[in-house]
Parts: C-alpha cells; structure tokens; sequence
C-alpha cells in the first residue's frame, strides 16, 4: 500500500528574474508571435521556486522581441517526509500541475502588466499545460 503524506502549501512570493524587450518596427495588423516556454523547479525541505523563462518570438523573422525570467515561491509544510532515501523530493503529480499552473499564470499575467503600453499588452501569452514540460 502506498504510503500517504500530509502537504500543506501557499503561494509565497513572485518577483521578475530579468524583463526585456525591443518594440519591433511595423508591426501588421495580422502579425504573429510565438511565446517559446521553459521551466526549472527548485527543492528544499520547506520551499518549491518555480522559474519560467519566456521568449517572444516574432514569426516573420523569426527575432526574439522579449524576454522574462520569473520565479514564484511556494512555501511548503510536510515535503521533507516526502524526500526519498536518495534525496530526491517526491512531490504528488497533481501538486506539482497545480502549483506549475498558478506560476505559468502569475507570470502570464506580470507580463501583461509590465509589458502595458508595448506590443506585448495585445499579445497575451497563450494557455499553456503544465503537463507539456514533462516526458512521458
């Protein structure tokens, strides 16, 4: 039988890593950009930081306009009894989806806002599925 671990988790903080951006030049009425997406997720025995790094692509020359590293901190009760004997954290899937999905959000949002008055308040980055970071 599988053993069973009381987590208890809050979003703690959020904050820009790096932002930067070039306002491209005649941008079409139609013009489309690509929103490239990675992610690292860092441990500890009372913390998960969710890092996502965003590109902004514009597909017509294919040149990266933006560029947003952000970090979202959860503050965690309970994780270290699920740390294995190796030392790797065993955090529950639908956890770690729905902790992945609140800092892909945030930082959907933060964008808009910091990007508000540049082209990136008509480009909202699209919804992305935590599960797409990961292999099967």
């Amino acid at each position: 039988m599988e053993k069973r671990v009381q987590i208890g988790i809050q979003y703690s903080g959020f904050r820009f890593k790096s932002f930067s951006f070039n306002e491209p030049v005649g941008i079409g009425k139609n013009e489309t950009f690509n929103f490239d997406t990675s992610m690292a997720i860092k441990t500890a025995n009372d913390r998960i930081i969710i890092g996502i790094m965003i590109l902004v692509n514009r597909k017509s020359d294919g040149v990266t306009y933006a560029k947003a590293e952000t970090e979202s901190l959860f503050l965690v009760k309970g994780l270290e009894q699920a740390v294995s004997k190796v030392g790797n954290v065993n955090i529950p899937e639908d956890l770690l989806f729905t902790i992945i999905s609140l800092a892909i959000s945030t930082s959907r949002g933060a964008l808009m806002v910091k990007g508000a008055g540049t082209f990136l308040e008509k480009i909202p980055m699209p919804i992305i599925d935590p599960k797409s970071f990961f292999h099967k």
